[in-house]
């Protein structure tokens, strides 16, 4: 006997005693719809689609590329030597390879951030359908697509879209103006743009997009603008200030901000001008009234991460403030 029968069994003699009551103890929801049917899903379904998109168009320019190369190739096979022309040719398809498995890569890390991002959103709810569980006085919640159902079964599907639709809505953002009036910094050391999803104490997500103009870039490193890795912590640093700003409402409050420790750094690829970061971060330890923070924080361009950290923090206002 199967573990899923098994589990069926005790289900079975679980519900058994409910059948025929007034009132069900068993509800059931279906998870693929709050997914898609939800607003806080279908903004993440919205956001994956845009870069689907993006890399949609992105490979038909470079396959429009390299079709004109290969057209320029064939003309040139006619004024060409062989052995010159079998060189070039190589070469060639050597970039067309490339370019295939950097486009593979690209992929890959979409697909996977799409399921990611899913299971980041069923994490989310499962507090709301514990809650909405309660609130109906049930003993029992099931995914109606794994499930055999019951006929006295309730299925809370649109009510549980309904509360997350309410509790998503009033996840917060920080534009350019509300972050200067949190946290103290300014040009040029002001590394994040926006800052949204900020779900309470628990995360958010900033936005820093990077430009040519960065002053750092000046030195490091001329002809090859790279973006120091320091900034990149100190990026994911500010947005976690914001989202702590934000959420205990610290705006024109004169919040001032120390790193007291960095751990599990790492790095994983360069970012330069044109690039766009996504700065997530998550509250690991901190609450109301706590002077010293704990977070983790991932940065990531087009989906592919380029540093990971956890960081402690002390924010204090001044005495006074």
């Amino acid at each position: 006997m199967t573990k899923f029968r098994i589990f069926l069994l005790l289900l079975t003699l679980f519900a058994q005693p409910l059948i025929g009551s007034e009132k069900s103890s068993l509800f059931i929801v279906d998870m693929g719809k709050l997914y898609r049917s939800s607003d806080f899903g279908k903004n993440i379904i919205l956001n994956i689609n845009v870069d689907r998109q993006a890399l949609q168009n992105e490979n038909e320019e470079l396959e429009l590329e390299l079709l004109s190369e290969e057209k320029e190739l064939s003309e040139l096979r006619k004024t060409l030597s062989l052995d010159e022309f079998g060189a070039k040719a190589l070469k060639f398809d050597e970039k067309v390879s490339k370019i295939r498995i950097e486009q593979g890569k690209k992929e890959e890390n979409l697909k996977n951030k799409a399921r990611q991002e899913e299971t980041e959103f069923y994490k989310k709810i499962y507090p709301l359908l514990y809650e909405l569980l309660l609130d109906l006085g049930g003993l029992l919640l099931i995914d109606k697509r794994n499930v055999i159902l019951w006929d006295n079964s309730v299925d809370i599907t649109d009510d549980a879209i309904e509360l997350i639709n309410r509790v998503s809505n009033n996840l917060k953002s920080a534009d350019i103006q509300l972050i200067q009036r949190i946290i103290p910094h300014r040009y040029p050391f002001l590394l994040v743009d926006k800052v949204v999803e900020i779900d309470n104490l628990q995360s958010a997500v900033g936005i820093k997009n990077v430009t040519f103009n960065e002053p750092y870039f000046q030195g490091h490193f001329p002809g090859v603008p790279i973006m120091p890795g320091v900034t990149i912590i100190e990026a994911l640093a500010q947005t976690a200030a914001v989202m702590v700003g934000v959420s205990l409402d610290l705006a024109d409050k004169n919040l001032l901000i120390y790193f007291m420790g960095i751990d599990k750094c790492k790095f994983r690829r360069k970012v330069g001008p044109g690039d766009t970061l996504e700065l997530r971060v998550n509250v690991l330890r901190g609450k109301i009234g706590s002077k010293v923070w704990k977070f983790s924080g991932s940065a990531s361009v087009s989906n592919e991460t380029v540093a990971e950290v956890e960081f402690t923090a002390m924010m204090e206002l001044p005495t006074g403030g």
